[in-house]
């Protein structure tokens, strides 16, 4: 074997060794995170904040709520969310939200998304402001998302897990 074709093969298992090594280190047993965030303006003066989001566990299944309510800190059965300014200030108004997605929904009304498998999900807010200022931009931001494992252990995204649950700034 010449040593050309010897450093080939070398580099080649190389690759191979590297590549099985990223999959084996990227793909989490389980996975909570926001996959992505659109806001839109709507003709109204209102605006439509959406925030999509995947939760899976390789052992668990993952029961999460569909219900949403802006200003709630602790209710487990609620995802809570507010609406910020660009001064990260509670903005007053008129909001309405709900969680969707395909997933299946269990006879508690909660989504249950099974053992190995992820799911997506989508926090879909409307807003209106209670005073129209010219220029003003507001965000959508997830203030508390709970989930149960196999519907008994209740636990929460913590605060900076939830800092990128949060959409751009838009002006309405």
């Amino acid at each position: 074997m010449t040593y050309t074709t010897s450093r080939t093969l070398y580099s080649f298992w190389i690759l191979i060794a590297v590549t099985v090594l990223f999959f084996l280190f990227t793909t989490p047993s389980h996975a909570y995170f926001t996959t992505a965030q659109k806001e839109m303006r709507l003709s109204d003066g209102s605006g439509l904040f959406l925030i999509e989001y995947s939760f899976g566990m390789g052992k668990y299944e993952v029961y999460m709520t569909p219900f949403a309510q802006r200003n709630l800190t602790t209710d487990t059965r609620m995802v809570s969310y507010e609406i910020l300014n660009e001064k990260n200030e509670v903005v007053a108004g008129k909001a309405v939200g709900i969680v969707l997605s395909d997933t299946m929904l269990n006879k508690d009304i909660q989504y249950v998304v099974p053992k190995n498998a992820s799911k997506k999900f989508t926090l879909a807010v409307f807003f209106t402001p209670d005073k129209k200022n010219i220029g003003e931009k507001y965000r959508l931001h997830v203030t508390y998302l709970p989930f149960k494992f196999d519907g008994t252990q209740q636990l929460q995204l913590n605060p900076s897990e939830l800092e990128k649950y949060t959409t751009k700034l838009i002006a309405l």
